[in-house]
Formats: C-alpha cells, structure tokens, sequence
C-alpha cells in the first residue's frame, strides 16, 4: 500500500489550483501508477482502497477543472465590464465637452455682435460728427468702407466659430466611436474568453473521467 500512498502524495503536491485543468489527467495517470503497482502486489484490500482513492481524486480533479473555468469566466466578466466602464466615462466626457463647446460658441455670438454693434456705432458717430462741423459734407464713401470691413471681420469670425464647433463634434464623435469600437471587440473577447474556458473545462472532464475509468478496469484485472 505504501506504493499508493506515494502516489496520491505526489498528486498533493501538484500544484494545486495553478497547475490547472491539465492537472487532472496527470492526477489519474500517477494514481494509475500506483494501482498498476497494487495489481502486481495482488493486494485485494489495497485494491478496493485503490478504488475508493480513484473515486475521491476523480471528484478532487473536477472540482478543480470546475474552479478553474470559474475562475476564467469571472476574469472575462471583469474585463468586460471594464470596458463598459471606459465607454461610459468616454460618453460623460463627450457630453461634458458638448456642453461646453456650445457654451463657448454662444458666448464668443454673444461677443462678437457686441463688438460689431459699438463698431457700427463708431462709424455711425465719425459721420454725424463731421455733419455738424458745417465746412465739408460727411465722408459717407469712407463711412462705408468701414462698415464693410466690420461685417467682413464679422463674417469671418463667425465662420470661425462655426468651424470649431463642427471640428470639436468631430472629434468627439471619433473618440466616441473608438470606445463604442473597444467595448464592442471587449464583448466579442468576452465570448471567446468563455467559450474557450468552456472548451477546457469539457475536456479536463472528460480527461478525469478516463483515467478513472481506466484506473478501474485495471483493477478489475487485478488477480
């Protein structure tokens, strides 16, 4: 018996969890091992410990292959969900960016239309000022001129407000558009990442359930 005790010793040490799925056909085979060291002995008590040894590790390697998959889905959960984490905040950015943009925007109108109106006024105050003089006749030509580069100005700042705002949209939509992009590919990654530990977790299984089997039939042979 004391072949068997060393074999179910080495399974103790492993690795533990870390050694993961894989673990359990390595288990089996070690135990197996030991029982082919029974059969030889031709120990019949030690046999039915042998069987009662490959019960209890069988169920040790499931649970493990179970905690391993486990493991592997809450991580593929976690990942996920900090990714929504990241497209959430990446909106809240976009909309805090959105309002101030428009803040900005409406404040520079508000701005510039004062300044065009004391422009206009400007001009108009030249002209009526050189009415009252009495010796010339205003200079409405020049007056003109001035009120059309004022609009000119007007019109080009305006534009150029137009112009940020429509660039600060764009490039909100671009980093929106990459985050919604991430998080979609983090969901696809997700369903990999869990269809994969599923994969494992079927085969470590089936694996375990072999080599007890196996285990089985050679001590079913065991004179």
């Amino acid at each position: 018996m004391s072949f068997l005790v060393a074999g179910l010793t080495t399974l103790g040490g492993a690795g533990g969890l870390s050694a993961g799925i894989g673990v359990a056909g390595v288990g089996m085979s070690l135990l197996g091992g030991a029982m082919r060291g029974i059969g030889a002995m031709g120990n019949k008590g030690d046999v039915a410990r042998g069987r009662s040894a490959a019960h209890d590790i069988k169920w040790e390697q499931l649970g493990m292959v179970t905690e391993q998959r486990d493991l592997a889905r809450e991580a593929a959960e976690l990942q996920y969900a900090g990714a929504g984490e990241q497209y959430q905040r990446a909106g809240e950015q976009a909309g805090i960016g959105a309002r101030a943009t428009q803040s900005q925007f409406m404040s520079g109108l508000e701005g510039l239309g004062t300044g065009t109106r004391a422009g206009m006024r400007g001009v108009q105050q030249s002209v009526d000022a050189s009415g009252r003089t009495g010796f010339a006749r205003p200079d409405t030509s020049a007056a003109t001129a001035q009120r059309g580069d004022i609009l000119a100005q007007y019109k080009s700042d305006v534009t150029k407000l137009f112009e940020g705002r429509q660039l600060a949209g764009q490039e909100r939509d671009i980093t929106m558009g990459a985050a919604g992009r991430g998080y979609e590919a983090a969901g696809k990654q997700r369903d990999i990442n869990l269809a994969e530990s599923q994969l494992a977790y079927r085969s470590g299984v089936m694996s375990a359930e072999d080599a007890y089997q196996s285990t089985l039939t050679e001590l079913e042979q065991t004179p």
